[in-house]
């Protein structure tokens, strides 16, 4: 039986924190391409492809678990290093790249917790960009964000 083919993910089209933060990189007179090839070189990828439903099911339960309890430590450094642990497929639990998941739980994070500095630290350790994505790029995303789920 043949392994089953891994459907293409493109962070900033199939995930809105993904457009959200392309809008605004963009809205910054940024080009494009820069911040997926960024993207790339950190995650060590040339393409990248949804996590198969059962191991995104698995970890969708697992690392909000770890993410609320090292929030609680206040060891915000640590969610940084799971959550590009998941997306360069360097993470104990999974061995796959999986963007997609780590761009929900960052989503998650954006939208349920009051942490600004932590989530540009997060996104600078995913882009490396860190003349760029401040507090002020992520508060940019977030008022996009809601603009888009007020309709």
């Amino acid at each position: 039986m043949n392994a089953k083919a891994s459907y293409p993910f493109d962070p900033f089209v199939d995930s809105l924190l993904g457009e959200k933060i392309m809008f605004v990189w963009k809205s910054s007179n940024q080009s494009s391409k820069d911040l997926l090839d960024a993207l790339l070189s950190k995650t060590n990828q040339t393409a990248f492809t949804f996590t198969p439903n059962a191991t995104k099911q698995t970890l969708m339960v697992s690392i909000p678990v770890q993410i609320r309890t090292l929030h609680s430590e206040k060891n915000l450094k640590e969610i940084g290093e799971i959550l590009i642990g998941l997306a360069d497929g360097s993470l104990t639990e999974n061995k796959l790249p999986a963007v997609d998941i780590t761009f929900e739980l960052v989503e998650w994070l954006l939208t349920g917790f009051d942490m600004d500095e932590a989530i540009a630290d997060y996104l600078n350790l995913l882009f490396g960009k860190e003349q760029i994505i401040d507090v002020a790029f992520v508060e940019k995303i977030r008022s996009e964000y809601i603009k888009e789920m007020r309709g």
